[in-house]
């Protein structure tokens, strides 16, 4: 018997979330017998593209050979590349992986065609139950299930890179307005002098529209900030793991990995205080300190109490380190192939 032959569609071959997550399963997919193809939806090159290539995943540049390679199923990574759905549906079992929130329903409404992708899966994943419910006017009638699988970091410990004397922050994602790099930078130009040269703030992410005020200010003090732009994932959790503070100032989120590898390696976080975090059960003082998203003189204070206070700092990472426990990679594949075996025909 041949093994299965799975098809996915993402939308890019940068190392965003969504398109490390798809990798990420692609590259346990492949381990476990399935030969997989890939269509990217933009034409695009990027990092990824040899990684999928070292992997052995087949790269198809149109939709038409979908009949003829007699798939067992699909799977559509994100919401931007609904436009697959129509498309695909038809002939192949589709599993729409959906990482975005907030951002996500500003694109249906803004591209009501999107919608049009929720007629064609067989199954829907999202990564929180705030997903759920930011999209639950899109969701309440499928005859689709709808499962919550939350991503769950790499088991493999990353090799921290040297230590710096300053307090490192480290801020990993895409340097895009919804990440909110800039109020970072801000919230540490508007500490005094002498504290601001405590800190050695580290971004790591490809700019996409980054703020131009921002990158002004962190070009000017280039010891004090070092914008690194995008990196292989090993590198950045190398980064990460060299932390004192880990920072994610964003304005919305759908479940970011990132947070949950900061909390395996130990490294306390600093968040901005949104809704889908709360649903995640993680609290300001227990888990994280948090501001308001855009608060930046909030966010400078909590990044000098997590400098100075040794015994909250402790606290917030042993707390988070057996919170982190609780998303295995072993439990999230296993669940993500369960329901792609599910639809499969």
């Amino acid at each position: 018997m041949s093994p299965p032959r799975l098809l996915l569609v993402g939308y890019e071959f940068y190392r965003t979330g969504a398109s490390l997550c798809l990798y990420r399963l692609a590259r346990h997919l492949a381990a476990n017998g399935y030969v997989l193809d890939l269509i990217a939806m933009t034409g695009q090159p990027g990092a990824l593209e040899a990684d999928y290539a070292a992997l052995g995943v087949g790269r198809l540049g149109r939709y038409e050979p979908i009949v003829t390679r007699n798939y067992a199923a699909a799977i559509i990574n994100s919401l931007s590349c609904g436009p697959a759905l129509p498309k695909v549906g038809p002939d192949v079992p589709c599993l729409w992986w959906i990482h975005e929130a907030e951002a996500g329903l500003k694109m249906i409404l803004g591209h009501p065609s999107l919608a049009e992708g929720f007629k064609h899966a067989r199954a829907i994943v999202l990564q929180s139950e705030h997903q759920r419910a930011v999209l639950g006017s899109f969701l309440h009638e499928l005859d689709a299930p709808v499962l919550v699988i939350p991503n769950a970091p790499a088991d493999t410990p990353p090799v921290p890179v040297p230590r710096s004397a300053r307090t490192r922050i480290v801020s990993i994602g895409t340097v895009e307005p919804r990440k909110r790099h800039e109020d970072l930078i801000r919230a540490v130009e508007a500490m005094p002098t002498g504290e601001r040269d405590s800190f050695e703030v580290v971004i790591i992410g490809r700019h996409e529209a980054p703020n131009a005020e921002a990158l002004t200010l962190a070009a000017r003090h280039p010891t004090r900030y070092r914008l690194l732009g995008e990196l292989p994932h090993e590198d950045a959790l190398g980064w990460l793991a060299s932390a004192d503070i880990y920072a994610l100032p964003s304005g919305s989120e759908s479940q970011a990995i990132s947070v949950l590898e900061a909390m395996r390696a130990g490294v306390p976080v600093c968040l901005s205080d949104l809704s889908v975090y709360r649903s995640l059960g993680i609290r300001h003082g227990d888990l994280a300190l948090m501001h308001p998203p855009s608060d930046v003189e909030l966010l400078g204070a909590n990044l000098r109490l997590l400098r100075d206070v040794a015994r909250l700092r402790n606290r917030l990472s042993a707390n988070g380190k057996v919170y982190a426990a609780r998303f295995t990679e072993a439990g999230f594949f296993g669940a993500l192939e369960a329901a792609i075996k599910a639809i499969m025909r």
